[in-house]
């Protein structure tokens, strides 16, 4: 079968950071570029790779990647790719980007009209203290993207002007009143007829949003052709904020997987982020359930409900050992 050629989902539309990360990671490799609506939808895209936000200085790790990455438990996993072929990502490399926030309002709307305020729940996050402090009263909406959050701010400020993107849908309380969205200055001076009213507007000015590129796996495990090429291209864009090949992402199912992983390892830790999911979600990764009086009334009673599940990331100068540990794949 002849390689597929490159292509990259990204959460969009195009003006969100992860559209400005997907640009600076493939900048140098043919790459057409597929704009999705939710990060889920990203992770379902077929494409060759993808960009997605993992984590941020100030807000932490973002929740829908994270939960994305661990959905599937990796005994699961394997025998899902291994009876029907479907593919998994691989991390080729992570992008530090800067973060500058802005809140843009229809040109000429008073700051202090605003009745609203739409952006992702990340910059949301990261802009705390200044929606406390200049919209207390004001309504926040959660939206899937802070492009989206800008083309929804757009769309309902001018309703005669057909939309690029379709807009967010918002109370219909709200639909008459000036709203603000919380967005990048590039995307801002995109759209005309938005106004930045304000700038810098995170709580913390040394703000970055790591990124993950993304690379899909075959069921064989191997990284399709055209991806791997990709990723060789995109490894030659590498600044000091990257790293192609110094960290190694896993994905680990159980704790007690997660210690013995931890305790063999001559490598250094760098984070692990969990996620706790239906415990009707468990696979049979090897171990037997642990017995009740083993843990304190109250872990046991959350271990029945739900299973943790860890993405872990490790320095990993030297060939890593973990085949033998049921429960672990390599991402």
């Amino acid at each position: 079968m002849p390689p597929r050629d490159p292509t990259c989902a990204y959460l969009g539309p195009d003006g969100s950071y992860t559209s400005q990360a997907a640009r600076q990671l493939v900048r140098l490799a043919r790459v057409a570029l597929i704009p999705c609506a939710t990060i889920a939808d990203v992770f379902a895209a077929d494409t060759t790779h993808a960009v997605v936000p993992l984590e941020n200085t100030i807000h932490g790790v973002v929740q829908e990647t994270l939960g994305c990455l661990l959905a599937s438990s990796p005994a699961a996993a394997a025998e899902e790719e291994e009876e029907e072929g479907q593919p998994r990502w691989s991390v080729s490399t992570t992008y530090d980007k800067p973060i500058q926030h802005a809140l843009v309002v229809k040109r000429g709307t008073p700051i202090e009209n605003v009745r609203w305020v739409a952006s992702h729940e990340q910059a949301l996050g990261q802009c705390q203290a200044f929606l406390g402090a200049t919209f207390p009263s004001a309504k926040i909406l959660a939206v899937s993207s802070t492009a989206l959050a800008a083309h929804t701010v757009h769309a309902y400020a001018y309703p005669d002007i057909p939309p690029v993107h379709a807009p967010a849908p918002i109370p219909d309380t709200l639909r008459d009143s000036p709203g603000a969205a919380i967005c990048s200055v590039e995307l801002a001076q995109s759209l005309s007829g938005l106004e930045i009213v304000r700038k810098s507007i995170q709580d913390v000015q040394d703000n970055h949003t790591r990124f993950m590129l993304l690379c899909r796996r075959d069921a064989t495990g191997t990284d399709t052709a055209a991806a791997a090429a990709t990723a060789t291209a995109a490894a030659a864009t590498t600044t000091a904020a990257q790293d192609p090949a110094s960290t190694c992402f896993f994905r680990i199912d159980d704790p007690r997987t997660l210690t013995a992983f931890l305790g063999r390892r001559s490598t250094t830790l760098v984070a692990v982020h969990s996620k706790a999911f239906p415990a009707s979600s468990r696979a049979n990764n090897g171990h037997p359930p642990s017995h009740p009086q083993e843990l304190h009334k109250v872990q046991a009673k959350y271990a029945e409900k739900y299973n943790k599940r860890y993405l872990v990331e490790v320095v990993a100068p030297t060939p890593l050992e973990h085949a033998d540990l049921p429960g672990v794949v390599r991402l």
